[in-house]
């Protein structure tokens, strides 16, 4: 006869090991969200962790999972993050050095014991040690950052969306009347990400340690990082250009907020008067065509993922001259949803829409095409590249060079009519 086995509670507990860890991007102040999966396949442990430059773990959530199912439910929200997945050993360093720079927030023991990691510990990186984490052995980052990497920062929030988010939070900026002239707003956003451009550094390198264990393109934000910390002016940089625009919208918005002036405003009032349409979009920062603003609101209207108006209309309204007009502000936001309007009915006519690039003259064909890209660059999280198609690509990438070309070239008419056309139905959107 067999020997009887021990009961089940004789047996010795295992110890929790971490099966899956995802994490996304850190965002301009460094947060950064980490997901760790342990347990048992059919009722998982999920611990949610938020992590931040300089201030450590400062949040953790930790589900017991009935079910696998619950815990696929809680993974899918990493969806909305662009969270990649990573190593246990990526996550181990990213938790580790978090716990190094302050006292980790309520929940942590509790998520590190769930999860198998009650034994690490706090383990300090900074600087240019997050180089050597990179490239231990120095072969595969070069002895100067090469000068293409720096310049394709410009293209890293059509990569990812999390990159479009970056701004320079209000607090940063010291001494500036939250009713500043735009061109204050800008000096004061440079001289805050000068200021901090160590800490920028950082957040490129953690973001190249997270995309370089992901398998996606890390060296370029190794080599902006460490362009930083070798002194380079973050003016070099083109990413810096659109944090200083989305910091600006995004001051805007919040003293709008605080003002009571709230966008969308509802399109009502007369139609423009001659040369009013123009002079306001000149005050405001943009190409005093109507023509421009077209092109920038066909770019809104037919984006793979909706833009909400009072993030476009805000960007389009606030500059230079209008940042202490309100009244005028208003006036350009009204004739915005007018002209908007107004495209929404040419949409939905395949005809109009012909008829419309047909009889454009060159010269306001070039002024629509950077309207365009203006737009498509200002929200390049609404044109992800994962969503769009072979053909949306090749009309982006030849859109994109016509509006830097100054030889006074023009998009093949009939293949962009019928462009717009393809978008307007794959994108078509109730009116709200």
């Amino acid at each position: 006869m067999a020997k009887a086995r021990p009961p089940k509670s004789g047996r010795p507990t295992s110890r929790p090991r971490l099966r899956r860890a995802l994490a996304s991007l850190p965002d301009g102040d460094g947060a950064q969200s980490v997901i760790l999966v342990a347990g048992p396949t059919n009722k998982p442990v999920v611990a949610l962790v938020l992590l931040k430059r300089g201030a450590g773990l400062t949040d953790v959530d930790l589900a017991h999972c009935h079910d696998r199912n619950e815990a696929a439910a809680i993974l899918r929200q990493s969806e909305d993050i662009g969270a990649f997945d990573i190593s246990p050993a990526t996550a181990r360093t990213l938790l580790a050095t978090a716990l190094a720079e302050d006292t980790p927030a309520d929940g942590w023991a509790d998520a590190a014991a769930a999860t198998g990691l009650a034994e690490l510990h706090a383990d300090a990186v900074s600087g240019r040690a997050w180089l050597t984490r990179l490239d231990p052995d120095g072969h595969r980052l070069g002895h100067q950052p090469p000068a293409d990497a720096i310049a394709d920062s410009a293209h890293w929030p059509q990569r990812h969306p999390m990159i479009a988010t970056w701004t320079v939070g209000w607090d940063r900026m010291r001494e500036v009347d939250a009713d500043a002239a735009d061109a204050a707003l800008r000096a004061a956003i440079w001289a805050a990400i000068r200021r901090d451009s160590a800490e920028w550094a950082e957040v490129m390198l953690r973001a190249a340690l997270l995309l370089q264990d992901a398998g996606a393109d890390w060296s370029g934000f190794a080599d902006a990082g460490r362009a930083l910390l070798d002194g380079h002016d973050p003016a070099e940089l083109p990413i810096f250009g659109q944090v200083v625009d989305a910091s600006i919208v995004a001051v805007r918005e919040e003293t709008e907020a605080d003002d009571g002036f709230a966008l969308p405003v509802d399109g009502g009032g007369p139609p423009a008067a001659p040369g009013e349409l123009e002079d306001l979009l000149r005050r405001a920062g943009g190409e005093a065509d109507p023509e421009w603003l077209d092109g920038y609101l066909a770019a809104v209207e037919l984006a793979p993922r909706p833009i909400p108006p009072e993030s476009w209309i805000s960007h389009l309204v606030y500059g230079p001259d209008l940042a202490r007009d309100r009244p005028a502000a208003k006036r350009l936001a009204n004739l915005a949803l007018q002209r908007h309007d107004g495209l929404l009915e040419c949409l939905e006519t395949p005809e109009d829409v012909r008829e419309s690039v047909r009889e454009t003259n060159d010269a306001g064909l070039r002024t629509w095409v950077r309207g365009f890209v203006h737009a498509s660059e200002t929200y390049p999280d609404a044109w992800p590249a994962a969503e769009l198609s072979e053909r949306d690509r090749e009309m982006l990438s030849t859109l994109t060079a016509l509006a830097r070309d100054d030889a006074g070239s023009t998009p093949n008419r009939e293949s962009l009519a019928a462009w717009l056309l393809d978008r307007a139905e794959s994108t078509s959107r109730p009116v709200v």
